[in-house]
This record gives C-alpha cells, sequence and structure tokens, in this order.
C-alpha cells in the first residue's frame, strides 16, 4: 500500500471506480462495514475512533472496517460500472457494493455522535440494503486516524454514562461522562466543513431544484468567510481543496442535465459555466428566462448539443435567443433542440 502522502500527491479521477478503490487503499481510508455498525447500535455503544474500530470485528468474525484486500477483489461491471463482490458465507454468491459517504456534524467537541443518533439514523437508512448487497460506509471518525494515542490506551468505549473520548485538558483519551462533553451548537448549515462537503456534492452532471450549485472558487471563497470552523487554520487548505476539487470536475464534465433552478441558482450556475472548458451537451428544463441565460451561458463555453425543454416561450424570448445565436461566438453549435408545450409567433 502507497503512503497517504503518496496518494496526496498523484492524481486520482474519483468518477472511475478503479481509481476510486486505489484511492482508498493507497490513502489508508478504511470503509466501516453496516453489519458493524448495526452490532454497534443494537449494544448501545456510541461510534469508537478508527484506533479502535481497527481492532474490533461483527459477530460472524469479519473486521469492522473494510481490508485493502477486500478493496482488490471488488469487480467492477464494464457497462454500468457497478461494484460486486462475492461472499462466501453463508452460501458464495456475488453481491453487489453500495459505497456510502457520510458528511456530519460534531454534535459535542470531543465527539461526533456520543448520543448515537447519528449511528442509529445510518442503521435505519440504509440496513434494508442488506438485503441483496453490502453496504461500506466512509464516516471519518471510524475511517481516517484521529488523535494519536500511546500504547498504554489500549481500551474501548464502556457502555452507559461514559464515552472514551480525547480528553484535552489531560492531553490523552480517556473515559468521561457525557454530560462533561462541551456541546457544539453550531448549526449543520454555519458549519465550514460540512458546508464545504455539501458545496463539493454540488460537482454532479445533474442539478436539481433542490440541489446545491457548483460556486467558482471565489464565490466559494467568499460565502465560507461567514461560516464557523472549530479550528480556523483549517480554512486555506478548505480553499485549496475546493479550488482543486472544482477545477478538475468542471475540466472534466462533458454533460449537464440542469431541471428547475431559481433565478439566484442560475446566476451562480452562469458564473461556473466557463470553467466547463469541456461541456458538450446540455439538457435544460424550467421557466423560460432562466433557461434561456443557462443555453446561452453553455453555448458560449463551447457545448455543441444543446436541448431546452420548457412550459411556453414568448415571442420575444425566442428572438432575443435566436440574436445570441446568430454572433460568430455561438458559431460552433451543432444542434438546437427546443421542446415546448406552446411556442409563439416568430
Amino acid at each position: 500500500m502507497a503512503s497517504a502522502s503518496a496518494a496526496e500527491e498523484t492524481s486520482y479521477d474519483l468518477s472511475e471506480p478503479e481509481a476510486l478503490l486505489g484511492f482508498l487503499e493507497d490513502a489508508g481510508i478504511r470503509l466501516v462495514r453496516l453489519e458493524y455498525l448495526i452490532e454497534l447500535s443494537a449494544s448501545g455503544r456510541p461510534l469508537p475512533r478508527r484506533q479502535e474500530a481497527e481492532k474490533e470485528t461483527t459477530s460472524s468474525g469479519a473486521p469492522a472496517l473494510v481490508e485493502s484486500s477486500e478493496l482488490r477483489e471488488v469487480k467492477i461491471d464494464p457497462d454500468t460500472a457497478h461494484m460486486s463482490v462475492m461472499l462466501r458465507h453463508p452460501v458464495p454468491r456475488r453481491v453487489r457494493v453500495h459505497l456510502v459517504s457520510i458528511s456530519h456534524m460534531w454534535e459535542s467537541m470531543q465527539h461526533p455522535d456520543p448520543w448515537r443518533f447519528q449511528l442509529n439514523a445510518i442503521v435505519e437508512e440504509f440496513r434494508p440494503r442488506l438485503l441483496d448487497s453490502v453496504v461500506w460506509i466512509f464516516y471519518d471518525f471510524l475511517s481516517l486516524h484521529q488523535y494519536a494515542r500511546s500504547e498504554d490506551q489500549e481500551c474501548v468505549a464502556a457502555p452507559g454514562a461514559t464515552i472514551f473520548v480525547f480528553w484535552k485538558e489531560e492531553q490523552q483519551m480517556t473515559d468521561v461522562l457525557i454530560t462533561e462533553l462541551k456541546l457544539n451548537g453550531t448549526p449543520y448549515e454555519e458549519r465550514g466543513w460540512c458546508r464545504s462537503e455539501k458545496e463539493w456534492s454540488a460537482l454532479r452532471t445533474w442539478i436539481k431544484g433542490e440541489s446545491p450549485v457548483p460556486l467558482p472558487p471565489d464565490m466559494f471563497r467568499a460565502r465560507m468567510q461567514q461560516m464557523k470552523f472549530t479550528h480556523r487554520e483549517d480554512t486555506e487548505e478548505v480553499f485549496k481543496l475546493q479550488a482543486k476539487v472544482f477545477h478538475q470536475k468542471a475540466a472534466s464534465t462533458t454533460n449537464l442535465l440542469i431541471e428547475n433552478l431559481t433565478a439566484e441558482k442560475i446566476e451562480v450556475l452562469v458564473a461556473a459555466l466557463p470553467f466547463y472548458t469541456q461541456l458538450k451537451e446540455l439538457v435544460a428544463r424550467g421557466s423560460p428566462e432562466n433557461v434561456w441565460k443557462v443555453a446561452m451561458a453553455v453555448v458560449e463555453s463551447g457545448a455543441c448539443n444543446v436541448e431546452i425543454v420548457c412550459e411556453n416561450v414568448r415571442d420575444e424570448d425566442a428572438k432575443d435567443f435566436a440574436t445570441d445565436l446568430s454572433k460568430e461566438k455561438c458559431s460552433h453549435l451543432e444542434r438546437l433542440h427546443l421542446k415546448c408545450e406552446t411556442i409563439g409567433e416568430l
């Protein structure tokens, strides 16, 4: 396995399943087995850190954290990109692999989920998928190493009213009463890392009305100034990561579907589209005035295949759009598909 620092220096196209699995292994990231979380929830224990989880197993003897050897055994369907793995117990069979990444808040300063609300919610949400698949979960507290600790701290959280956490006053791992934890009352939407993860999730090829719209780095930096970080020194690192991920994803996107975006989100998307240098095809659905803005921005950015779907087109909208399309900067457009219930006379 390559070192985590080597993984940071290597470029991975995480839209490719093989590259994603390679990154997880090279970076030393351990996914969590859902079966382990189910048993943990039933026991009444809180989530352990990565260091403790590495030593735990399920009742069937499987390690709590997915091992590198299991990642290497994953088979990827070349047509669908679906992942599958062979299970040997109780009977040999191949099942689909669901990879899940959890964006969550820390409900106390010492532990993300001391009352097990998140743990129970994860179990309830994904448990049905175990009927015909396996579920491997990224949850940073278990998937990444937390605070370093010495060899004499080899113990796990005791059930009940205490929890095993890194206690800053003593600079070591220790059992403390849950009531002594320092609550983190910052709402999810105001937390720096949580908002960053939400913004990264916006970098997809289908942007719907309720979805966030990808922010260009300068807009991201401006908005994040209002967010709260537990450690303010994280901010510059977040800005660098966001810019890197944004540019990589935008520059590699060739197809984009947008649907029912508000005028405010349209303005953000229009600002982001010049970075989509490889965009070739757009499907835009929604109100005409918003759709036109996006369509023109996409055409000007280089797309050659544009489909517009909206309820109606006014004469003045159609004329303005036709005038814009006749300009030299739109000469590369090869196909325009306009689908509307009502189209006025041109």
